[in-house]
Order: structure tokens, then C-alpha cells, then sequence
């Protein structure tokens, strides 16, 4: 069967890099439309900690469950501690300011509960739990938008005159100026591909270095005109791109050498073409 396709195809090298070009441009074309239809829902049925995380959600509203909390949190001078006149009063107003901020946010706290668990050892450092209503743009839980109302409510907040810190997984991510997301698909593969073309050039010392990489870039833009197609009749995780960018460059890779690896056999024997 392999030598009959390859005889067909190299009868007809025209016919055939006519249609993979047409099939790389619509790839091109698709794979835009193909990573929005993606779903950021995922479900692992029948897995504790998947279910539980329903119950979480179903119980409060929608939140928790398996988004991460916002916390805030403020450590009061010294000599001060949550007994302190004023103090817990003052850290009712910041879960006032917070759930008019996050509308539908669930929060817990020393101010509202009254649990020491909110408080350290020494009765100086206090915080509360923040768990807002999740955004269904977020592709992996993420939720800069919360994050940024959050901050935006505690800028200027004091208790006992000391600054109200905020921390959590997304304030962390944004402190540290990185998308919580991580690098975007066409990031990922572009400097996967740029580790691979030094690799290759070392190998092939020769032009055939980029032979990998454009089988590479047409299996990579076709799958996306596939993804697209099956995205029509069932959900996908965004997950799933990554993976054609990542395994379509390993593959394409790997299935090149091996093909320019005969290649260049044959050629070592007398052949020629």
C-alpha cells in the first residue's frame, strides 16, 4: 500500500502540493475560529475530588469549588490585635467594600465569623477568604477580572492604620506580570520550533534543516481544520491546542528524519531523485 501511494504521489507532485497548500491556507484560516469554539469546561466524572468540588459549587452559589480564593490580608502594629477596639469593625468594612466589588462573592472571615483560624498566633495578622463568582471566559480557572475589582476596593483600606495586602493564586500571578493563562499557542510553538531549527541545523548542516519544521507548520494548520470541524459536534478543551501544537511539531520532526534519513541512504548507494 505505501509504495502504491508513493508511486501515486510523485506521479502527481503538483496535484498533491496544490492540495496541501490549499489544505495549510484553510488550516490558517480555521485555526482562529477553531480556538474560540473551544470549551473551558471540563468534567472527571466519577473522581472524588471532581465531585466534591460540584457539590462546593452547587451548595454556595456557584462558588469555590475548584476556583481559586482571593485573600486579603493585613498585619496591625504593634500592640494591636483583632481585640483591639475598632479592629473588627474596621475588617467588616472591608468585607463590605469586597462584596460590593465582587457581587455574588462568597467571603469568609475573623470579621464575619468571629474563628480565630483568621488569625495568627501572635492575634496580628488577620485575612479573609474571598471566593468570587467564576468568570466563564476563563479558559483554567483563572479570574483577573475578580482579581483586579478586588484590588481596586482595597486601595487606600486600612485597619488600625496599617495597609491591606492582597494575595492569592491571580494576585500573585498579576504582582508577578505574567498572564495566569501562561504563553499563548502560537508563543509555545514558535519557540518550540526555534529550539528544534538549532537542533536540525546542527544535524543536517544544510537546508534540509527546514524540511522538518514546513511538514511541521502544514500538520500543525491541517489538524486546526479538523479541530475546528469536530469542535461542531462535541466540546473540546482548550487544552487540546497545545497539544497539536506540541506533539504536530514532535511528530512532523520525527517522521521528517526519518524519511530524509532513508533518503539520504539511498542516495549513499547510487541512487538518485
Amino acid at each position: 500500500m505505501m509504495s502504491s501511494l508513493t508511486r501515486w504521489v510523485l506521479a502527481h507532485k503538483r496535484t498533491v502540493a496544490v492540495l496541501w497548500l490549499a489544505l495549510t491556507i484553510a488550516g490558517v484560516a480555521a485555526a482562529g475560529p477553531a480556538s474560540d469554539a473551544l470549551e473551558p469546561e471540563f468534567s472527571v466524572p466519577n473522581k472524588e475530588g471532581w465531585e466534591t468540588n460540584v457539590v462546593i459549587t452547587e451548595r454556595y452559589g456557584g462558588t469555590g469549588g475548584d476556583t481559586a480564593p482571593l485573600l486579603p490580608v493585613v498585619t496591625l502594629p504593634a500592640g494591636e490585635s483583632v481585640r483591639s477596639p475598632g479592629v473588627r469593625s474596621e475588617l467588616k468594612q472591608l468585607d463590605t467594600r469586597l462584596e460590593r466589588a465582587l457581587p455574588g462573592s462568597r467571603i469568609a472571615s475573623y470579621a464575619s465569623t468571629g474563628d480565630r483560624t483568621f488569625v495568627s498566633d501572635n492575634g496580628r495578622t488577620v485575612f479573609a477568604i474571598v471566593y468570587p463568582r467564576p468568570d466563564p471566559d476563563s479558559a483554567f480557572g483563572e479570574n483577573p477580572k475578580a482579581e483586579r475589582a478586588a484590588r481596586h476596593a482595597l486601595d487606600g483600606a486600612t485597619v488600625a492604620g496599617e495597609p491591606v495586602h492582597l494575595t492569592g493564586f491571580d494576585a500573585l500571578a498579576e504582582d508577578s506580570g505574567s498572564d495566569s493563562g501562561g504563553p499563548g499557542v502560537l508563543l509555545e510553538a514558535v519557540l518550540g520550533a526555534a529550539g528544534a531549527l538549532v537542533v536540525l541545523g546542527f544535524v543536517f548542516a544544510s537546508f534540509l534543516a527546514l524540511v522538518p519544521l514546513v511538514m511541521a507548520f502544514v500538520s500543525i494548520m491541517t489538524t486546526f481544520l479538523l479541530l475546528l470541524g469536530l469542535t461542531q459536534l462535541t466540546a473540546v478543551s482548550p487544552i487540546v491546542q497545545f497539544l497539536i501544537a506540541l506533539i504536530g511539531l514532535g511528530v512532523a520532526i520525527d517522521y521528517s528524519l526519518l524519511v530524509v534519513s532513508r533518503w539520504r541512504e539511498e542516495r549513499s548507494h547510487g541512487r538518485s531523485g
